[in-house]
């Protein structure tokens, strides 16, 4: 008897595997299957993401030396503008200067010619 039911019991414990275990093993194991299917492709995504990540990056850095090439020509300019002003103060110093020594020149040039003006040959 003890065999009988020892036989009967191990043949419900198959039919309980092959009808229930099984397919379940078998649910596991795809559903594995499809978790590393999906992990390749977040993979790829994270892949993806970090090389235009990569590439925005670099753009940034490229205009950023842009706005400092600009900054910096700018900078030159300004200074190259307030040469020019201060050329151009100095230049209209030194025209004031010269209409006052040619006003000067032409006073004593009448002077001059007023003191020839006395003399008669």
């Amino acid at each position: 008897d003890a065999f009988e039911d020892l036989s009967k019991n191990s043949s419900e414990i198959l039919t309980f595997i092959d009808e229930k275990v099984s397919p379940d093993y078998e649910i596991f194991v795809n559903s594995g299957i499809q978790y590393m299917n999906d992990s390749n492709v977040m993979s790829t995504l994270v892949g993806d993401f970090a090389a235009t990540s990569e590439q925005i990056l670099a753009s940034i850095e490229q205009v950023s030396e842009a706005i400092d090439s600009i900054s910096s020509t700018l900078e030159q300019a300004s200074t190259g503008s307030q040469d020019i002003n201060l050329n151009v103060q100095e230049v209209a110093i030194a025209v004031e200067d010269a209409a006052k020594i040619t006003e000067k020149q032409m006073d004593l040039s009448q002077q001059l010619y007023s003191l020839v003006q006395k003399f008669k040959v």
